[in-house]
């Protein structure tokens, strides 16, 4: 994805690609062709949009989260967040993989948002379109309790899109 120039790209995380590209992209990962050909599948490489999808689908159908909302709450109920330091300690005792995952994914969100003026991409959007990905609800579905599930989707949102900011600001130094 950055190697293609997602992190530059008008339009990136905004634009869904073709449904069938996404498809087959997924049935070639899911088919192991790249490790036989020792490289992506043209089909994925070639088409930032399709990249940009599997990204988030990656993150969506992950059969543990990175993060749930309950774990980023000071106290159950409350809108209240942990700290940043607080997090990666928390990350830190889930396993090195959990903590190193979330700071690729908020790696590649930052380089989105630094070119914000092609991508027309901020902080914030970056929260939108990874927030409900990558920081589960605690319902999972709309269906349960719409109105908890859209209470903790903007905590999501706004979390992620802080630790963006937070990002951003670390490169800035």
């Amino acid at each position: 994805f950055v190697a293609a120039g997602g992190p530059k790209r008008d339009g990136v995380f905004r634009i869904s690609p073709d449904g069938v590209k996404v498809s087959r992209a997924k049935q070639e990962l899911a088919a192991n062709a790249f490790l036989e050909k020792q490289r992506v599948p043209h089909t994925v490489a070639s088409d930032i949009d399709v990249l940009a999808s599997l990204i988030k689908l990656y993150f969506r159908k992950l059969p543990e989260p990175l993060i749930t909302v309950s774990e980023i709450l000071v106290a159950p109920g409350q809108r209240d967040t942990i700290s940043v330091n607080e997090l990666w300690s928390r990350m830190t005792k889930k396993g090195k993989l959990f903590r190193e995952v979330l700071r690729y994914v908020v790696d590649i969100a930052a380089d989105v948002a630094e070119n914000e003026n092609v991508t027309k991409m901020t902080p914030g959007n970056m929260g939108i379109v990874f927030g409900p990905n990558v920081i589960k609800t605690s319902q999972g579905e709309v269906d349960a309790d719409p109105q908890r599930f859209l209470a903790e989707s903007k905590i999501a949102n706004e979390y992620f899109a802080h630790l963006v900011e937070l990002r951003l600001e670390e490169r800035s130094r």
